[in-house]
């Protein structure tokens, strides 16, 4: 399937909320095709060194999301909030008239979900901490807080790990390896900070 990409400087998950403005015409555009055809967009990391084509390029997985509410922001601007609804492969990106990138699309097959390890219960308690400090869309969304894929995923999107350590979590398909990577990021991380702290 062909859908439109837009590649930012971010990774979001399935069931991820997305807020957005929307102000470049091609954009623009997009939302107005993907509202009037019920059709989802890809959003894939970018780099703020590389190209449109070259995220399509490199970033080889994606999110396929949808497009949830509108809203005119304070400065006029199209605001939407967008959720993630499954990861795809990207492949043969072109570009439209509007130079907008079209990419080919393949669906990754759902993750088998597994219950929460006791070990990072203490993580689905967090989580409501920050959805609540959102606000909007996140505080308002379904927590699944017993979901290991859930847990895993909110945590990679909201804790501010370097770009490419959020891709690379998007690319991991097992629920419980996503979770273990997490916590080799996060101690390695207190590791240098401990060491920082002694110096």
């Amino acid at each position: 399937m062909q859908l439109p990409l837009f590649p930012l400087n971010l990774v979001i998950f399935p069931a991820g909320i997305l807020p957005l403005r929307i102000f470049e015409p091609r954009y623009l555009q997009m939302v107005r095709d993907c509202a009037k055809n019920q059709q989802e967009f890809v959003v894939c990391s970018l780099d703020e060194n590389q190209t449109l084509k070259q995220a399509a390029d490199s970033s080889w997985v994606g999110t396929a999301c949808e497009i949830i509410d509108f809203e005119t922001m304070p400065d006029g601007l199209l605001g939407i909030t967008a959720r993630g609804t499954r990861r795809v492969m990207i492949s043969e990106p072109t570009q439209d008239a509007n130079e907008l990138i079209l990419v080919t699309t393949e669906t990754i097959p759902e993750e088998p979900d597994e219950s929460l390890p006791d070990s990072f219960l203490e993580w689905s308690k967090i989580i409501p901490l920050i959805t609540q400090k959102m606000g909007g869309a996140y505080a308002n969304q379904e927590h699944k807080l017993a979901s290991a894929q859930w847990v895993g995923a909110r945590m990679a999107e909201y804790l501010p790990f370097e770009l490419a350590h959020k891709q690379r979590i998007l690319e991991i398909d097992y629920p419980l390896i996503r979770l273990n990577y997490l916590q080799d990021i996060l101690q390695e991380a207190e590791y240098y900070l401990s060491k920082g702290n002694l110096s």
